[in-house]
């Protein structure tokens, strides 16, 4: 289906990834276009789970998820992103990419 999945991989992320969801949060997207957030969990150790559950919580207008992946690993935490997607296109976020707030839309 066309649309964009944003998929940010997070091991142990409780500090950055607070910073780089708020940034998320801040795009501008025309409505045209559907969207999604899928943060994969890589078997974190900290609150980044928590995090993330707050994140969502607090913005119900975005379409966003939580995955738990507990092989470690960059490419394994990805292709469980990519498993779970709902849309044709990929943007992958690293857990401290600040992103502008057109960085969807423009992709």
């Amino acid at each position: 289906m066309n649309g964009i999945s944003i998929v940010i991989c997070c091991y142990n992320s409780a500090e950055l990834l607070p910073k780089t969801l708020h940034h998320i949060a801040q795009q501008k997207i025309a409505s045209t276009i559907p969207w999604e957030l899928i943060i994969v969990n890589n078997n974190s150790s900290d609150d980044t789970k928590k995090i993330a559950e707050q994140f969502i919580n607090k913005n119900p207008f975005i379409k966003a998820h939580i995955v738990d992946e507990f092989s470690p690993g960059l490419s394994i935490a990805r292709h469980k992103g990519f498993e779970t997607s709902s849309y044709e296109y990929m943007l992958l976020c690293d857990d401290d990419n600040w992103l502008e707030n057109d960085y969807v839309e423009t992709a």
